[in-house]
């Protein structure tokens, strides 16, 4: 899998995120514009907690992601 631009790894990263926590049933908050320290807001049973993610690596068509 090749990608044309840094910006298109952080959108297949976002959405890869946003699954995960979707299909767990977390609530997922997505900022407005790009000034945040971070790309999510995930609500953990009454906690908010921030989420940065980055593209870690392409293997065999799989994508690999880091939550931090």
């Amino acid at each position: 899998m090749k990608f044309n631009s840094n910006k298109e790894k952080q959108n297949i990263g976002l959405k890869i995120a946003i699954a995960y926590y979707t299909s767990n049933e977390y609530t997922v908050f997505i900022p407005l514009n790009e000034t945040q320290d971070y790309n999510l807001l995930v609500d953990k049973k009454e906690k908010i907690i921030k989420v940065q993610v980055k593209l870690h690596h392409v293997r065999k068509n799989m994508v690999y992601i880091k939550l931090h």
